[in-house]
């Protein structure tokens, strides 16, 4: 399942990004592709059928919420599609933006970017998706931002260089009367005595006390407005302090629209990715015991615990209250020196290396051995289960000083460990 999971984020949800930089998906694309990752990761392979045994919202949930990370195609898309939003802004000289502008602006077509709804195509769905679109309550034109040098690529009306919202909609008479409605920055202030004052171009003249009111509230915002003569600089994000990047508008796209799942695991980067995934399942009690098989319709004759054949064998029973399971912690405990482990559910596992007592590597040590000792326990089930071999606590317990070992030796900084060292006591190196 590791490798799956790997190939889903490095295969599949790469195959159309090509696609998705530029065509808005079709929901039935989306879904179909998504299917195809789902079938794959429980059953590696898009024809056969295998039970799903953790929901797809949690299995698309960021790993700090609680999932895996696999991002929806739908999220790709809208990211993707965003970093055409940020170009147009900062790549005016470009040959596209000359395009774009030639055949979609004109006069009365320019909001945040300016489109003719006549044209059918790619650029049209790119500017409804960026109207629809909304990160952590902000349009995406609020989070694009400019900081005015000279003011030659800056729209006057329509881009946010002052203030949070665009002139446009703060003025709307003024914006109205308005002769030049994509006019620039530039086009707007006169250098004149040392400072910079305000060059109207409107229609006629104000008629009425909504304008007049609207062009003193414009006057006294522009009263002490100066501009270092420099390059405009562009700038994302709320404060307008970050670089743009796909990922980062993903990272947004999720905040919005995850809810974090109460969990206690935490992905080690030392052990195997299927001793992680086994973990993640294990605490949401998503792996095949047979009290699970049952509640999914699956007849099982004997729902005892395959280890001690005492109590029905559920996640908490199998890695806590089994007697079998409860010779190998003791083992595991004092080869660790730790405290008589006690646990009366799963999640209390995952808590025992905050006890230890040491640096980030004693904690991070101790927590790979629990879960590598939690794989280890439900290897040696399945051997009896399906090869009716009689696990002994002896053999689980050099299993779980083994394992470790290598995978410490080969899969961190620890490359000098010697086996005679660590079979006595594992954190002597630290």
């Amino acid at each position: 399942m590791g490798g799956r999971l790997t190939l889903i984020k490095s295969v599949l949800a790469s195959l159309p990004v090509y696609y998705l930089s530029l065509y808005k998906a079709p929901v039935k694309v989306t879904k179909q592709i998504e299917k195809m990752m789902r079938n794959f990761l429980w059953a590696g392979s898009n024809n056969d059928k295998k039970m799903s045994w953790v929901a797809w919202k949690i299995v698309t949930t960021s790993k700090k919420n609680g999932g895996l990370g696999i991002t929806k195609i739908r999220d790709v898309n809208l990211a993707l599609l965003s970093k055409w939003a940020w170009r147009f802004k900062t790549q005016k000289d470009s040959l596209w933006c000359k395009v774009v502008d030639l055949v979609h602006g004109g006069r009365g077509r320019w909001d945040f970017l300016p489109v003719n709804r006549g044209i059918k195509g790619c650029w049209n769905t790119i500017v409804k998706e960026m109207d629809r679109c909304s990160l952590k309550g902000n349009n995406i034109r609020s989070l694009i931002k400019v900081t005015v040098g000279n003011g030659m690529e800056v729209q006057f009306w329509v881009d946010i260089w002052i203030g949070s919202t665009a002139l446009k909609h703060r003025w709307p008479k003024m914006y109205a009367l308005e002769r030049e409605k994509n006019c620039s920055v530039a086009a707007r202030f006169l250098l004149q005595d040392g400072g910079w004052r305000f060059v109207p171009n409107w229609k006629r003249g104000l008629a009425s006390v909504e304008e007049l009111s609207e062009m003193q509230d414009m006057l006294f915002l522009f009263n002490n407005v100066s501009f270092s003569g420099s390059e405009d600089r562009w700038q994302w994000g709320v404060d307008g302090k970050e670089s743009f990047s796909v990922a980062q508008v993903k990272s947004l796209i999720r905040d919005d629209n995850e809810v974090r799942r109460d969990h206690s695991m935490q992905w080690e980067s030392w052990i195997p990715l299927k001793v992680n995934l086994f973990i993640w399942r294990a605490e949401m009690e998503r792996i095949p015991t047979k009290l699970a098989l049952t509640r999914r319709r699956i007849f099982i004759q004997d729902v005892s615990c395959s280890l001690c054949e005492t109590g029905e064998e559920d996640v908490n029973h199998l890695f806590t209250g089994c007697g079998f399971s409860f010779g190998v912690w003791s083992a595991v405990g004092k080869w660790c020196k730790l405290a008589p482990i006690f646990a009366f559910e799963f999640k209390d596992l995952l808590a025992i290396h905050s006890q230890v007592q040491g640096d980030k590597w004693a904690k991070k040590v101790v927590k790979g051995i629990i879960m590598i000792t939690c794989w280890a326990l439900w290897k040696a089930r399945n051997s009896k289960v399906f090869e009716r071999v009689n696990p002994k606590v002896i053999e689980v317990v050099a299993m779980v000083k083994s394992l470790p070992f290598l995978w410490l030796k080969n899969r961190s900084r620890f490359v000098s460990i010697l086996w005679k060292d660590w079979v006595v006591y594992p954190l002597y190196m630290l």
